[in-house]
């Protein structure tokens, strides 16, 4: 398989810049395109089939994907300041990630669904039902608010998160919650759950979720009481 060639630009609000060669093609998420080369082919397509939609419907996502063909550059990004991770996912990798962060990926590189188990994680843990599930062979491009902070747990060892704040894990990484009481969660400003993630293998947390972000703001404004 020919590698694919890219580059990270900017900082702030950073794009990829993927240079695809003749019959080469990546899919990303809708909305992801900041610019192409005219050479380069677009079109949309349903993930998956109608399930696939649908799904990415019930996570928040858009029910398309777009795929990108070459010869051509092609900038991929999001309207959110943060950063970028690529991952060159190996046959015997699965990653999952979490619903919003997914960018783009190589057609060689599978999307599927991940149904996360356990009554607590899906009610409670702010990671939704279902997560993004990722093999094959190729470059995935995922999105993180603020900055990603990537930690690699040993056999047994124990991380604690806030909730909202993962965007990807090692399928070898289990992944529980916690409640950490009325007080403290209401109190101390942290919510009331955390995410308990048990190692081996990789887990990377973006700094900043946008719609804690967006609450904040919007609860620091002055509104208008109507009588």
């Amino acid at each position: 398989m020919t590698p694919l060639k890219y580059k990270i630009v900017g900082e702030y609000v950073p794009v990829v810049e993927l240079e695809l060669g003749s019959g080469q093609t990546v899919y990303a998420e809708s909305g992801a395109l900041v610019y192409k080369d005219p050479t380069i082919s677009m079109d949309a397509e349903v993930t998956k089939g109608l399930t696939g939609g649908v799904t990415r419907i019930l996570t928040g996502e858009s029910f398309f994907t777009l795929n990108f063909s070459g010869p051509g550059r092609l900038g991929l990004g999001h309207e959110f300041p943060g950063e970028i991770k690529i991952i060159e996912v190996q046959p015997s990798q699965e990653i999952h990630v979490q619903a919003g962060a997914f960018l783009f990926a190589q057609t060689s590189v599978n999307y599927e669904w991940y149904r996360v188990r356990g009554v607590k994680t899906i009610f409670f843990g702010g990671e939704g039902l279902l997560m993004g599930k990722f093999t094959g062979q190729g470059l995935l491009g995922l999105y993180g608010d603020g900055n990603i902070i990537t930690k690699q747990l040993s056999p047994g060892e124990k991380l604690n998160a806030e909730a909202g704040l993962l965007v990807c894990k090692d399928a070898s990484v289990g992944m529980d919650v916690s409640f950490i009481g009325l007080k403290t969660g209401i109190f101390g400003g942290e919510g009331l759950f955390l995410l308990n993630l048990t190692g081996p293998g990789t887990v990377a947390l973006q700094t900043m979720n946008e719609h804690t972000l967006f609450r904040k703001i919007w609860n620091s404004c002055p509104h208008r009481s109507h009588r």
